[in-house]
């Protein structure tokens, strides 16, 4: 009787492990099959990104290295682009970790905005090779769990949590971060604005001509303006403004002829550099700008400017004189 009921019990547990291996198989719940990380690749080999927001195929953007050069295309418009933006692109996708899997059926892709109409579909290559192909999603942001701490730290940050897909596979993920703010729809966001691209102590000084014609320059570890010391504090903070000068608004320059002659130009002298020029021109009366600003060191843009940039740049020869 118990040989029976023995061989009974073991027939009733192999139909009962049978059937939960079936479910799991079939319905693909057994976490195991998820994916702990989504890409892996070194920073160095990414040679061309692609991204198309919300299936938009007309306005694909794409980023590639020519000549060792990064450049942004969109439509029939090639610029050159913010390097320093390209590379935390490349950083923050190389090795992007799961927090969890937030959904595993194909029905849950709009929730989550990973289709094609409501995502960013993003694709880094290494030359033809594709390293990554995978679906930016919805971003959410929530308080951290300790509620106590949080409110003993007033700037407390929040839980930052990208949704993604990986191409051809069903699953959705949760990641850290707010990846499709990388990734603009308006591709003059990730052009280059540089002005002056320096080291604050290899500047040695700035020739101005123009409205303001005099030279400010280091001797000796001394600032000197016309042959007269200058006020140190305020020339060695304005070095370190145009160190890493940029400019914002891109000016829409079809005519170049339209300009007149330089209103003021400002020569940076480098050490063991060549010279940055930086001119300014008066902006057409049909321009609701005052300045148009243009910079050897990013030859092929020409921003815009109100006064504040003209002078932030451009600065009276008052301004560096030393109070007795």
């Amino acid at each position: 009787m118990f040989k029976k009921l023995n061989i009974t019990t073991l027939l009733i547990i192999l139909v009962i492990v049978a059937a939960i291996y079936v479910i799991i198989k079939f319905t693909g719940q057994d976490e195991r099959n998820f994916r702990s990380q989504l890409t892996s690749y070194e920073e160095e080999r990414v040679t061309k990104i692609e991204y198309i927001k919300q299936g938009d195929k007309d306005k694909k953007v794409t980023i590639e290295k020519q000549d060792g050069q990064w450049k942004v295309v969109q439509a029939d418009q090639t610029y050159n682009a913010d390097s320093n933006r390209v590379r935390r692109m490349v950083t923050m996708m190389k090795d992007l970790k799961v927090d969890r899997v937030a959904a595993k059926d194909k029905a849950q892709w709009e929730e989550y905005e990973v289709n094609d109409s409501l995502s960013t579909r993003v694709k880094y290559y290494d030359n033809g090779d594709l390293l990554t192909d995978l679906y930016i999603g919805k971003f959410s942001m929530s308080q951290p769990d300790n509620q106590q701490q949080m409110r003993r730290r007033r700037n407390a940050r929040r839980n930052m949590t990208t949704f993604v897909r990986l191409a051809h596979e069903r699953p959705v993920y949760a990641v850290n971060g707010f990846l499709s703010r990388a990734f603009p729809g308006d591709a003059g966001k990730l052009r280059d604005r540089t002005l002056v691209n320096a080291t604050k102590g290899n500047i040695n000084g700035v020739d101005f001509a123009g409205k303001y014609n005099y030279t400010l320059s280091r001797s000796s570890g001394k600032w000197m303006i016309k042959d007269r010391p200058a006020d140190s504090a305020k020339a060695a903070g304005y070095m370190g403004t145009l160190a890493g000068l940029r400019g914002n608004q891109f000016a829409d320059i079809s005519n170049k002829s339209e300009l007149s002659q330089p209103l003021q130009t400002g020569v940076i002298d480098r050490t063991g550099k060549d010279p940055v020029t930086i001119k300014a021109y008066n902006a057409p009366e049909t321009k609701s700008y005052d300045y148009i600003i243009h910079s050897s060191q990013n030859d092929e843009v020409w921003f815009t400017s109100s006064n504040r940039l003209f002078e932030k740049i451009f600065k009276e020869p008052d301004y560096f004189r030393q109070v007795d």
